[in-house]
């Protein structure tokens, strides 16, 4: 898990994934918003818009990440 600052030096889009991650594992994914993403992730709904359309695409993507770095180990 990366610590706030090791995720300020991420590419945003990994940013999100990071910080979407926190949020899920701390809340449900109905009570975690997209703009609290974008908090988490120190951006903005807008870019983060940029990268996922949707709450449900920014979980599963970050699923499939876990899935990955599960993997990798």
């Amino acid at each position: 898990m990366a610590t706030q600052r090791g995720i300020d030096t991420l590419q945003p889009q990994q940013r999100i994934v990071e910080g979407a991650l926190e949020l899920f594992e701390t809340a449900v994914c109905e009570t975690t918003s997209m703009m609290n993403i974008a908090r988490r992730a120190g951006t903005n709904r807008a870019n983060l818009h940029l990268h996922f359309t949707s709450k449900s695409q920014t979980a599963l993507n970050t699923r499939n990440n876990c899935k990955h770095s599960q993997n990798q180990t």
